[in-house]
């Protein structure tokens, strides 16, 4: 009987230690078995990472052991993060699309200003300074609509 609590002693459950470091430590004595294990759980770390809302289903299951629908929490925040980022992106992209419109409005009324200022230098004797006016207006239409073209075809 003695015998059978001894062995029960020396059966002292195996850390969850690398194949390959198992396969090393049979060729060492048991004393120095111990002492190699022994070191080799203070300086073993395991690390695992995930990427994603949601953690992989054996941590997720943990969260349930802490916190009561700790995974099912974790999921409708997931749900719920997801929802809000479509929000910002659908407003961010009709604000987008109104900033534009907005600024094609704006530039028009600009360009006809100018170019009534332009009509009116003109008749009042400034030709030159009128003519210099409608040329910079026009041309500046002119290239915003060419660059806008350009980035089009390359979108």
């Amino acid at each position: 009987m003695e015998k059978e609590i001894t062995e029960k002693k020396n059966d002292e459950p195996k850390e969850n230690l690398p194949k390959e470091l198992e396969t090393i430590l049979q060729g060492i004595p048991e004393k120095k078995q111990k002492e190699v294990r022994r070191v080799v759980k203070r300086i073993l770390v395991h690390q695992s990472s995930f990427s994603g809302p949601i953690p992989p289903p054996e941590v997720l299951s943990g969260y349930n052991t802490i916190v009561p629908n700790g995974a099912e929490r974790i999921a409708a925040m997931a749900e719920k993060q997801a929802a809000h980022r479509i929000n910002i992106e659908d407003f961010a992209v009709k604000e987008g699309f109104k900033q534009s419109g907005r600024g094609q409005i704006y530039g028009f009324i600009l360009g006809l200003v100018a170019l009534l200022v332009a009509v009116w230098l003109g008749s009042q004797g400034h030709d030159w300074l009128g003519g210099v006016i409608a040329t910079t207006t026009i041309g500046a239409f002119l290239t915003a609509f060419v660059l806008d073209k350009k980035q089009s075809k390359k979108e």
